[in-house]
């Protein structure tokens, strides 16, 4: 069975932003800090838009590839530059906590890793021998 790398990134994308947004409802039941905590329509308007982006390396153009490439990045860059600085300071960061941003930031930078191979034409094969 081969798997294409468009839908392993498609999929990695998918799993990201499907426990992020578990995690947000999880934070808005809680709402400790309303101002981070809410989930509003437009959260899960943002949620849908991110998977409906990263869809589009469903397509393998190479132009996609690039759009994916730039979301993924600015999800990074947002999660180390706002993010951990001001949100997780705002408030008491436990296990859930810990263990959603470390899934959620660790799926982006497997996303972001499938995608440099994608546009710099590298495929990953087992070794044959």
């Amino acid at each position: 069975m081969i798997l294409k790398q468009s839908t392993v990134t498609f999929g990695v994308l998918a799993a990201a932003f499907a426990i992020s947004a578990l995690y947000q409802l999880y934070r808005a039941a809680l709402m400790e800090v309303p101002e981070y905590d809410a989930f509003t329509p437009a959260t899960g308007a943002a949620y849908l838009g991110f998977i409906g982006i990263s869809a589009l390396v469903l397509t393998d153009r190479r132009w996609a590839w690039w759009v994916v490439s730039a979301l993924v990045l600015a999800l990074l860059a947002l999660g180390v530059l706002w993010y951990y600085p001001v949100v997780a300071t705002a408030r008491e960061m436990g296990f859930v906590d810990w263990l959603e941003g470390s899934l959620y930031m660790g799926l982006l930078f497997v996303a972001g890793f499938l995608c440099t191979l994608k546009l710099l034409g590298t495929r990953l094969l087992p070794e044959k021998g």
